[in-house]
């Protein structure tokens, strides 16, 4: 799901502030037998600490251990001193490390042509995706329009995906129909049918199918801003027609194969006549959303829109959704945009796709191009060059402060409650649930070093201009290989091989994960 400050929630890794290779954050890229928790001499670490530290067999707590553990924990002038701070305010404002509030200034030598005005404000809901794509493309839209400040809506694409979620989420029932329901894969589309976040290629879907509208044609409601209660309703009503086709489907299959009809056959035609019954469904739940938000402009009719541009002159549009995206936005072009992701659990330079993970049906399927955490900095700063603002996505709760517009590795000192230890790497995190992709934003500017290296990242985040300095936060380029896993980059500015692999889709040579691995999971 999208992060809201509301739902925002920080899972600490260990780190050593200050240095350049710290031990919370091993290498991926380093060779194997130094790499975190696989070092060869790990086992040798693990007896030699067993002897300058209290060890039991036990399978139990060990009670008698307790006053020993206790008389160390008073002995420790470090811990003693830890014992005293951290009961008075929350543990993470305890261990903020001041050194990193002044190295991440929020100065850049490189920054995008024009920032946008004003900064969006997702509030109470899990849309970052959808203000961080309309974002780029409002971006886009300013030179066209001669525009200082104006604001795409959002709630317009937030309609049609929770509509095509709902189509989406009854589609994929009556393909499990016979799976039995506590079957992992349909327990992960019914926890979540039809949830705020989303993916980049869930937006494209959109902005192909219905285009894009000033936000003053179809504003905020209620219900779009604070989410809770339309998508409770949308996800009662879904889960009840689940039960329904799923009946629904299994008595056809039943009746039609006593027919003498093979298992393909029956399964066509049940599927015929249970769309029936799910086009009744999809009525209801856009009832369901037009009471909740209003109805939303048509895609292919037109609205009217005036402003007032950068002369002081009124400019009055008339136009669809669709051609307004494509009239006002001509630099930005929905086909040619890819995701690059580092996900060092599989191998670089390889497609990824997530089984059953999308919205509009007919839409293409969420694409990820694998590639090392470099090549997403290098594809990054080209298009920053241009100009050009990047969408990215990221694990916005770790070693974040969200009043002080700070993403830096180095802002908390965890080693005091953690201990130094070993941390875990970037894969070992994904694969053991400390850390995945929830929060999509902008880079808007980067700082390059000397020889063209980034130092530090401008972000243009989507929680209001309260949020960080006036909107904007900083992130350190060790955050940004740590907890940065995806960034999305016009063509021209990635490797042909990579846009190669893009371009030819999804298949044999793709690598399928399932819907519940954790690079489903939705900005």
């Amino acid at each position: 799901m999208g992060a809201s400050p509301s739902r925002l929630a920080s899972t600490p890794a260990p780190t050593t502030p200050g240095s350049v290779e710290k031990p919370g954050f091993p290498r991926d890229d380093a060779p194997p037998q130094t790499r975190g928790h696989h070092s060869v001499d790990r086992l040798n670490r693990i007896t030699a600490e067993s002897t300058t530290r209290s060890s039991s067999s036990s399978t139990s707590v060990d009670i008698s251990s307790i006053p020993s553990w206790q008389s160390k924990l008073d002995q420790d002038p470090t811990s003693r001193l830890a014992a005293l701070t951290l009961h008075n305010t929350t543990i993470k404002e305890s261990l903020r490390v001041r050194k990193s509030e002044v190295q991440m200034v929020d100065v850049f030598n490189t920054v995008v042509q024009r920032e946008n005005r004003p900064i969006t404000n997702q509030q109470s809901s899990g849309r970052c995706w959808l203000f961080a794509s309309h974002n780029v493309i409002r971006n886009a839209m300013l030179s066209t329009l001669k525009i200082d400040s104006f604001q795409l809506s959002q709630s317009y694409p937030f309609f049609w995906d929770h509509l095509e979620k709902a189509n989406w989420f009854l589609e994929q029932t009556l393909d499990l129909y016979d799976r039995p329901v506590d079957d992992r894969v349909f327990s992960t589309l019914k926890a979540d049918p039809v949830g705020d976040g989303g993916q980049w290629d869930m937006a494209a879907n959109l902005l192909r199918k219905y285009g894009a509208v000033p936000q003053g044609v179809y504003p905020e409601s209620f219900n779009s801003s604070s989410t809770g209660g339309v998508d409770k309703l949308l996800t009662t009503k879904l889960r009840r027609d689940a039960i329904k086709l799923r009946a629904l489907k299994k008595e056809a299959m039943a009746s039609l194969q006593s027919a003498g009809l093979s298992e393909a056959d029956a399964a066509s035609r049940a599927d015929v006549a249970c769309r029936k019954e799910k086009a009744a469904m999809l009525e209801d739940a856009y009832r369901l959303l037009s009471l909740a938000a209003g109805a939303p402009p048509h895609p292919d009719e037109p609205f009217t829109w005036s402003y007032r541009n950068t002369a002081g002159k009124m400019v009055t549009i008339r136009s669809t959704p669709r051609e307004f995206l494509r009239k006002y936005a001509p630099q930005f072009d929905v086909e040619g945009h890819a995701s690059l992701v580092h996900d060092p659990r599989h191998k670089p330079n390889t497609l990824l796709t997530v089984d059953r993970l999308g919205n509009v049906l007919e839409g293409n399927p969420v694409r990820y191009i694998n590639a090392c955490i470099d090549e997403l900095g290098t594809s990054a700063i080209k298009q920053l060059k241009a100009g050009l603002p990047v969408f990215f996505g990221c694990d916005v709760g770790q070693f974040s402060n969200s009043q002080l517009g700070i993403m830096d590795t180095g802002l908390y000192d965890f080693s005091v409650v953690l201990g130094e230890g070993e941390g875990m790497s970037k894969a070992e995190r994904i694969e053991y649930g400390e850390s995945l992709m929830t929060h999509a934003m902008c880079l808007v500017g980067v700082q390059l070093g000397e020889k063209g290296e980034p130092v530090r990242w401008r972000v243009e985040n989507s929680w209001g201009p309260t949020a960080g300095k006036e909107g904007y936060f900083v992130m350190s380029q060790e955050w940004f290989r740590e907890f940065v896993y995806q960034v999305v980059v016009k063509r021209e500015f990635m490797r042909s091989e990579l846009w190669d692999l893009f371009e030819r889709g999804v298949d044999e040579k793709t690598t399928v994960l399932p819907i519940y691995d954790p690079l489903g999971a939705l900005a």
